[in-house]
């Protein structure tokens, strides 16, 4: 089904942009990535704290196992955690999307890392296994909010020209972060129990929430502090 929803492109045109820059071969567009990015301090800032979320929310891939061992969960009770993520997923991108108009897509990934970082605090935490629905309902919650800055924040940052490269490069970061993160989780798991690398991820959620709100302005204030006031009418 989702091969066949991507069929609609095949028919689909592209409006075309006044904004859109010339098109240059790929060499010569790898290299304008350096000094558009070189330009562009928040987003920097942005990449890094992305990378360190998705190391921090790596933990999340491993409750299930983590409930199986610890507490026994059988089949039922896993598809009940997972109806719980589910559940915390809906949610927080109903709610984050209506937020996002009124405070903007920087608060949304600042509320996404503090439920990350609260499900693998749970997680870690918990001595009993109901408590499990709600580390899966917050990691759900989070991934949902975060996904949704993360994606929007990569086009509401860039100049309209310099999308494309934007968001390329945000892909690039977001392929070794993603895939390293987990395979050193289940090495560590191999060898040492689940409570730790939990904590560890809260502690790293914790420290891009931070780095987040100190780096990252909303771009709409960004642009409202920068731009010059308008001259009045004369009389």
């Amino acid at each position: 089904m989702l091969m066949c929803s991507c069929l609609v492109f095949l028919v689909a045109d592209e409006t075309p942009c006044a904004h859109v820059k010339e098109r240059v071969d790929l060499s010569r567009y790898l290299r304008q990535m350096g000094p558009v990015l070189r330009a562009d301090r928040r987003y920097r800032w942005f990449l890094t704290v992305m990378a360190l979320w998705l190391v921090g929310s790596t933990g999340g891939a491993y409750f299930t196992v983590y409930a199986m061992e610890r507490f026994g969960a059988d089949a039922g009770t896993v598809m009940g955690y997972t109806l719980a993520m589910s559940a915390g997923a809906g949610l927080a991108g109903l709610i984050g999307g209506r937020a996002a108009n009124r405070v903007g897509f920087v608060r949304v990934f600042l509320v996404g890392i503090a439920l990350t970082a609260a499900s693998m605090g749970v997680a870690g935490l918990t001595p009993v296994p109901s408590m499990m629905y709600l580390a899966f309902a917050l990691t759900g919650a989070g991934g949902s909010a975060s996904w949704m800055a993360i994606i929007n924040l990569s086009l509401e940052l860039a100049a309209p020209a310099d999308v494309p490269t934007y968001y390329s490069v945000a892909s690039v970061v977001r392929g070794p972060a993603g895939a390293l993160a987990p395979i050193a989780a289940g090495l560590y798991l191999g060898h040492f129990p689940h409570p730790p690398l939990y904590l560890f991820c809260a502690a790293v959620c914790v420290v891009s929430g931070a780095l987040l709100r100190r780096h990252v302005r909303e771009p709409a204030s960004g642009l409202a502090e920068t731009a010059p006031p308008e001259a009045p009418e004369p009389a």
